[in-house]
């Protein structure tokens, strides 16, 4: 049998590994479930929207932030059961100047390819509600696991973990 791969030589096994080292270290309430998110969702649609913005507006990449919607949440912008669960916040990002080491020569990555910083693209374009620019603004629009329902403890990669 063929063993499939990711782009990167990501194995699956590989994948569950630091998945389950995530999930022993999430905090738990009184009854033993997670009581954070494990997981988020992207719609496959939203999902392409996000990388045809990309390719428009010739980002150089994406970053993900991660974040929390904390004890307040966002009023108005999200099912209310996310107060205190993280998320991801997705960013288009921008190459920016050459990042130069201490002895004044450019970096390279391990592919001796120069390395550049990696600007947050939104930052670089006016913010104005309805704008007609070619901005990405950051994406935050996934469905959380928990709380949502849909979530499966059975998924492939955490199968066998309580959650």
């Amino acid at each position: 049998m063929e063993e499939k791969f990711s782009i990167n030589g990501f194995t699956k096994e590989e994948a569950q590994t630091i998945i389950k080292n995530y999930l022993r270290k999430a905090s738990r309430g009184n009854d033993g479930k997670i009581n954070e998110t494990i997981s988020v969702w992207f719609d496959r649609d939203k999902f392409i929207k996000f990388a045809d913005d990309l390719i428009k507006e010739d980002a150089s990449g994406v970053r993900i932030y991660f974040a929390n919607y904390g004890a307040d949440g966002i009023e108005g912008k999200e099912n209310p059961s996310y107060k205190h669960q993280n998320t991801l916040v997705f960013v288009s990002t921008k190459k920016g100047d050459p990042v130069f080491g201490p002895n004044g020569t450019q970096m390279r990555d391990a592919n001796n390819k120069p390395v550049f910083i990696q600007r947050d693209y939104y930052y670089e374009l006016p913010l104005t509600k309805g704008t007609k620019s070619k901005d990405t603004l950051p994406e935050n629009k996934g469905t959380l696991c928990p709380p949502d329902t849909g979530c499966d403890c059975d998924e492939i990669l955490i199968k066998g973990e309580p959650c």
